[in-house]
């Protein structure tokens, strides 16, 4: 604590007193070869303290000051949201492989529709939450599966386009692309549908190892058996 003679010895004007909501002040004093803190409070040190206001001796501009505790105080900020967004992470993949473990133990579609939903909906959600990792286009190709299986298939539709569109040069857009154009082919009967995602995928993925099948598919989509076995005999004769 300093002593009412030492205050009275200081120039006013080479005194700042600042507001602050938590003790960056302290930092910059260590760190800037200031005195003790004691020593530099005036009248009831304890007093200031708890509102939070502080006054010092300082060399430094009062702007060049305020910049310094800007950039600290933005620092600690940032160092706080990440470890934030970092337990927020771990905490949805624990979910989400509780509730993989949870429909793998059991078989049984329709015990496992519930925790199957809940996967899909937090799969979704971790995608949103964090479209950067680089475990969301699996997650989102499970999702889809998942959601095929229990019989949405608008949703699973839905779910596959999300990768194809935002991580095309990801090794598992083209089986999501193709599973989509399946999906409305062999699920929905869609075969207007189903036509634009095959070509589609031809025009994106040309030489992928999928290529060939799909050609062979959209020459059939929305044909009926006859014309199936028509367009069969066909091309046995120009085989001959």
């Amino acid at each position: 604590m300093c002593s009412q003679e030492a205050c009275r010895s200081w120039n006013p004007a080479a005194c700042f007193r600042i507001r602050i909501w938590f003790p960056i002040p302290t930092l910059l004093l260590k760190f800037q070869g200031f005195p003790p803190l004691d020593r530099l409070f005036c009248h009831s040190p304890s007093f200031l303290r708890k509102q939070g206001w502080v006054i010092w001796r300082s060399k430094i501009p009062t702007m060049k000051l305020q910049i310094a505790i800007l950039v600290i105080s933005f620092a600690f900020l940032t160092a706080s949201c990440q470890q934030q967004a970092s337990g927020k992470k771990e905490q949805a993949l624990a979910r989400i492989d509780s509730l993989e473990k949870i429909i793998t133990s059991d078989p049984d579609v329709i015990k496992n529709m519930k925790p199957a939903n809940e996967l899909i909906k937090q799969m979704e959600a971790y995608a949103n939450a964090f479209p950067q990792d680089s475990l969301v286009p699996e997650m989102l190709v499970k999702a889809g599966e998942i959601a095929r299986g229990l019989g949405k298939y608008d949703k699973a539709t839905e779910l596959l386009k999300s990768v194809w569109t935002n991580y095309g040069e990801h090794r598992l857009a083209p089986p999501a692309l193709f599973l989509q154009a399946f999906t409305y082919d062999n699920d929905l009967r869609d075969s207007t549908m189903a036509v634009r995602y095959y070509q589609e995928f031809l025009k994106r993925y040309p030489d992928h190892e999928l290529a060939g099948q799909v050609r062979q598919l959209v020459n059939v989509v929305g044909k009926s058996p006859e014309e199936l076995i028509k367009l069969y005999k066909n091309q046995n004769r120009e085989e001959q």
